[in-house]
């Protein structure tokens, strides 16, 4: 089994016109939760500071019920020491020292409430260039063997550091009066990167509340992104790579259309139910198939594998999500969910 060390220790101020905190967080690379809980990627340290300046003008202003802005901003670290070594000799090929730095970025955004409720959002995001630690994945797949299989093995000592461009972006939404039955939302996201590959995403949003028990919500979502650093595999490469590794990357080009519909049903204080329902479609087309040309860089060759076609990775997947969730809570404190899904 493996063990290791987290934490995290935060100072803040939660009360007043002006809100703020500081952070710092860590996770060794040694570190094992999945006997507690769920750890999505252990190896990182990061500190970070939020504050957010409250506007509450207690009715004496003719335009705004209230609003506030806020300020995040992060730093990360990577927290081991790593070595990459060759696939067949063993010798060492890259490696960097314990706390690397990873990334680094900021969020600026502000809400407000106008006199009718209605309500206006708008927020700024930068991240610069990063060097994020799983990019490469572990595993590579070997050359066939005299069966013709392929077998997948680890990488000694890991995929090395690939380094993403910067982006920056942001985001713009409002609301109709929220005091109302019929309420109805919409959000534009837009991101870019140094390299000029766009995010976008478009959702717009109904809720209706049928009676104080009976809510329905109905969402409608399009997303389009393109990224030129999608990772198709790690192939073994004897004559050149990184370490006798390919690691292969292609520009991928993807739709994703999704409508959600929620409907909740109060039929007491203590018993409730939700219906969920999603179909959801998604295309993505693959194409310009390279490989990383050195560690630690964005710089790329051309991959020109026999048989290998980046467009083989193309894709396209739909489905109808649903779920109703019961809940009865016969004493305070004691709860019975009742989940059923197809």
């Amino acid at each position: 089994s493996r063990y290791g060390t987290g934490g995290h220790v935060e100072a803040s101020r939660a009360g007043g016109r002006l809100r703020a905190s500081l952070w710092g967080h860590w996770e060794t690379e040694e570190l094992e939760l999945n006997d507690m809980g769920y750890l999505q990627a252990p190896d990182e340290i990061n500190t970070g500071c939020w504050a957010q300046l409250r506007y509450n003008p207690e009715g004496k202003s003719a335009h705004f019920n209230q609003g506030h802005l806020e300020f995040n901003a992060w730093r990360s670290w990577l927290y081991a020491p790593r070595t990459g070594y060759d696939l067949h000799s063993g010798l060492p090929v890259w490696s960097y020292g314990r706390a690397r730095p990873d990334g680094v970025g900021g969020v600026l955004e502000g809400w407000l409430q106008f006199r009718n409720y209605r309500e206006v959002w708008a927020g700024l995001e930068i991240n610069l260039e990063s060097t994020p630690r799983y990019e490469t994945r572990g595993r590579v797949e070997l050359l066939p063997d005299e069966t013709g299989a392929r077998p997948v093995v680890p990488i000694p000592g890991g995929g090395p550091l690939i380094k993403k461009p910067a982006n920056m972006g942001g985001w713009l939404g409002g609301s109709t009066d929220t005091r109302k039955d019929f309420l109805t939302q919409a959000s534009l996201i837009y991101f870019v990167d140094a390299t000029r590959n766009p995010y976008f995403e478009v959702e717009a949003s109904v809720r209706w509340n049928q009676t104080s028990a009976i809510t329905h919500e109905l969402a409608l979502e399009y997303e389009v992104r393109r990224d030129e650093t999608q990772h198709l595999g790690n192939f073994e490469n004897p004559e050149g790579g990184i370490g006798g590794v390919s690691y292969v990357f292609g520009m991928i080009r993807q739709r994703t259309l999704d409508l959600t519909l929620r409907t909740s049903l109060l039929f007491s204080r203590d018993q409730s139910l939700e219906i969920y329902a999603q179909p959801f479609i998604t295309v993505g087309d693959f194409s310009r198939a390279r490989e990383l040309a050195a560690p630690f860089t964005d710089a790329f060759l051309p991959y020109t594998r026999d048989g290998f076609e980046a467009s083989d990775r193309d894709f396209r997947f739909s489905s109808v999500n649903l779920n109703a969730v019961y809940r009865w809570e016969d004493r305070p404190g004691r709860t019975l969910f009742l989940v059923w899904t197809p």
